[in-house]
């Protein structure tokens, strides 16, 4: 059994949150250490919750890897975990960079740099065209573009890339089985083809709004800088 499917088993059957996830991660060698761990153990991770101790210690015993693994690829689900080689590099220099990424697609060669390209959903024309336009400019320049998906300055940044025969890569706020907004899943189709879509969620989950300013970490974190084209005051307010 390979121990991302163990990592990923604990993330979706105890429901881990990124930064529990992390700081097990730490502390144990290996996914099967925590399913193996003692009381005493579980007691000397850093930084955990006793709320987040307790059900790690009471449910357990219902984490089933090979399951997860099961699952997992009949999805066409690639897993990749924090310190693999395929782990984007700037990503994993982030203060509490996600454990578990789970990619449809190629995520990208370390050597290609990669820039952010936001703004509002309820963008306007113009500002669609922006966003379009400079993302085409920016994958024949040689960057890739990365993105969240979301209606409006992301779809249209997504969609300036593809345009320029670029790489492009969207991170999402929910689990790769939800496609949101639903009116992107032929968009999601041709990104999967050309680029990658990642989410450090497990697959089935919904798209929540507490999710999506966690996702902008992501975002920002594969990125070497932040394009804002068109947003309001309180767009993608930073998971702290």
């Amino acid at each position: 059994m390979e121990d991302r499917y163990c990592w990923a088993a604990l993330q979706m059957t105890l429901n881990l949150g990124s930064r529990s996830l992390f700081h097990l991660y730490r502390f144990f060698p290996t996914g099967k250490s925590v399913l193996d761990a003692s009381i005493e153990e579980l007691k000397r991770v850093p930084f955990i919750t006793p709320k987040v101790r307790e059900r790690v210690i009471q449910h357990r015993g219902a984490v089933n890897p090979q399951k997860a693994e099961d699952e997992i690829k009949a999805r066409g689900i690639q897993v990749t975990l924090l310190g693999e080689p395929e782990y984007p590099y700037y990503l994993a220099q982030i203060a509490d960079p996600p454990v578990i990424l789970y990619t449809n697609g190629r995520l990208p060669e370390k050597e290609m740099p990669l820039i952010a390209v936001v703004g509002s959903r309820r963008a306007t024309p113009y500002g669609k065209a922006i966003a379009h336009r400079l993302s085409k400019d920016l994958v024949n320049l040689g960057w890739g573009v990365v993105s969240g998906l979301a209606r409006g300055i992301d779809t249209a940044a997504h969609e300036g890339a593809l345009a320029g025969g670029g790489y492009t890569l969207a991170v999402f706020g929910c689990g790769l089985n939800v496609c949101y907004p639903r009116e992107n899943k032929k968009l999601r189709e041709r990104i999967e083809e050309e680029g990658c879509v990642l989410s450090e969620f497990p697959p089935d989950t919904a798209p929540q709004a507490r999710n999506f300013p966690i996702r902008n970490r992501i975002i920002c974190g594969c990125s070497m800088g932040t394009l804002v084209v068109e947003a309001g005051e309180r767009i993608g307010r930073a998971h702290v």
